[in-house]
């Protein structure tokens, strides 16, 4: 079943990878392998949900929770990679687009599997309607988290070993046009997204209208 679940995404990343490899086997510039480790990050989150389904017990699963939840803005994240798209010769740019939106789809498919999972888990302790509140929360906080990423290079490893920084940048950001701005939008992305794929299986519409426990 795991494998099952697992082995579609993999295989679709493994296409990213695989054009990460010939692209640098062509030119033999290895400065775009760090995308590479980008797409690593990105799995991180969903390891974390599918540990996270197994466990039972209430403060294991609310510290892993945080866990997923400071890791899972690495997979969505990818999204803005395209911020490095330009002609790079040899290589042709029809390439890097094709690497790039690769790249970019792996890091949404992994995050939006991650979500699903943890979506799950909200719903199986909550409310439907509170559980989809939650996910409204989470899609804001990842949309700044993004900001936090590409624009001030904070990483997710830096809310522990450098909490102080991260706090401070969050304190001068409230009053920030530009932090909102990407908030909202990547946030509204990544929510969305999630409508569409949840509702793959035609039962969001019924998810956001009733809640199950009424």
């Amino acid at each position: 079943m795991l494998l099952h679940r697992v082995l579609p995404l993999a295989l679709f990343s493994a296409l990213a990878v695989a054009l990460l490899g010939a692209r640098a086997a062509y030119t033999g510039e290895l400065a775009f392998l760090v995308f590479g480790w980008n797409l690593f990050l990105a799995w991180v989150p969903l390891g974390l949900a599918l540990w996270l389904e197994r466990v039972q017990r209430p403060l294991p699963a609310a510290l892993l929770g945080l866990a997923w939840l400071a890791f899972f803005p690495n997979a969505p994240y990818l999204l803005t990679d395209f911020v490095h798209l330009r002609h790079r010769p040899p290589v042709p740019l029809w390439y890097d687009i094709a690497f790039f939106a690769s790249l970019a789809m792996a890091g949404l498919f992994v995050g939006l599997a991650s979500l699903e999972i943890v979506h799950r888990q909200l719903r199986a302790r909550l409310r439907a309607s509170s559980a989809w509140s939650a996910l409204v929360i989470i899609s804001a906080l990842s949309g700044y988290a993004i900001y936090l990423g590409r624009f001030l290079r904070w990483n997710s490893w830096d809310l522990v070993t450098r909490p102080r920084g991260v706090l401070a940048s969050v304190a001068e950001d409230v009053v920030q046009l530009r932090p909102w701005g990407v908030s909202v939008v990547f946030g509204a992305m990544i929510f969305a997204s999630y409508v569409a794929y949840w509702g793959r299986g035609g039962h969001a519409p019924r998810e956001l209208a009733a809640d199950p426990s009424s």
